[in-house]
């Protein structure tokens, strides 16, 4: 597989393909680096002409350090990227959102952030609601895990609450028992994003991992090829997230993995999503 990486390394000149991005996180999450100012910075000399910030979204009365935002650090947040919205105005399109977990008892909540702010995509972490500590994307075997993320992602794309499903396949990285419960997640998460209209996320934190590890198609880290040549049977449209963590990382072009999987695998690509 290292072979592969050296051979379609090859052309590339470090820049990005992809000029719209709605997925990049602040180090409000405490897993992330980087002023806002440099994300933007870093994407106005990589030539993006949309720029959206999904850091994790807070929730009232809970706490995960290191995780997402504390609740009383949401206004502070939306404020600076409104500033920089305005600063940058004549040079890019600049955007704050959040990515959430989806839970429908809390739908009050997500209506409300929507008036501050101007879009949420869904990026399902954790299981909040039963416990605040169970991560969906380590290896558990838990069917019963892998139930309830695959039942509340079909109902964040039901509600129309989110622009798109980031990561659709963590899941899967977690639930490795072949079978037919295993494809079904997959089948019954694409049946739900070709009826209600709402495009799944190809992700290249993950495929920076991957890159890392010189394995760009093992089904170890998202994007895992098993999920999308399932999704290749759906009319369903896909758009690449950087979810960056680090301006840096816009200047490693891992973006270009992306494409071979849409290639590979047929998928249609969408470039962006429509925010106003």
């Amino acid at each position: 597989m290292l072979f592969y990486l050296k051979i379609n390394t090859l052309g590339y000149n470090n820049a990005m393909l992809i000029k719209y991005n709605y997925h990049t996180h602040t180090t409000r999450c405490g897993h992330a680096y980087g002023s806002d100012e440099e994300y933007i910075l870093a994407a106005i000399k990589q030539g993006v002409k949309e720029l959206g910030f999904s850091d994790h979204c807070p929730f009232p009365n809970v706490y995960q350090e290191g995780i997402r935002m504390d609740y009383e650090q949401l206004d502070e947040y939306i404020s600076s990227i409104n500033k920089l919205k305005e600063k940058y105005i004549d040079q890019i399109k600049i955007y704050v959102g959040l990515e959430a977990e989806y839970y429908h008892e809390i739908d009050d909540y997500y209506h409300k952030l929507l008036e501050k702010i101007d879009y949420l995509i869904c990026g399902q972490h954790f299981a909040l609601s039963e416990d605040r500590q169970v991560y969906v994307g380590f290896g558990r075997d838990d069917e019963k895990l892998a139930e309830g993320y695959t039942k509340r992602v079909i109902e964040a794309m039901e509600s129309g609450l989110f622009k798109y499903i980031a990561h659709p396949d963590i899941i899967l990285r977690s639930y490795r028992v072949e079978g037919p419960f295993r494809e079904s997640i997959v089948r019954r998460i694409c049946e739900a994003a070709e009826r209600t209209h709402t495009p799944l996320e190809l992700n290249m934190e993950g495929m920076r991992k991957k890159v890392e590890h010189n394995n760009v198609w093992t089904d170890d880290y998202y994007p895992l090829p098993y999920f999308w040549n399932i999704a290749s049977e759906y009319n369903i449209d896909v758009i690449i997230g950087g979810d960056y963590h680090n301006p840096e990382h816009m200047f490693l072009d891992y973006d270009k993995y992306g494409f071979d999987f849409v290639n590979k695998f047929h998928l249609h690509l969408i470039d962006k999503v429509n925010i106003e």
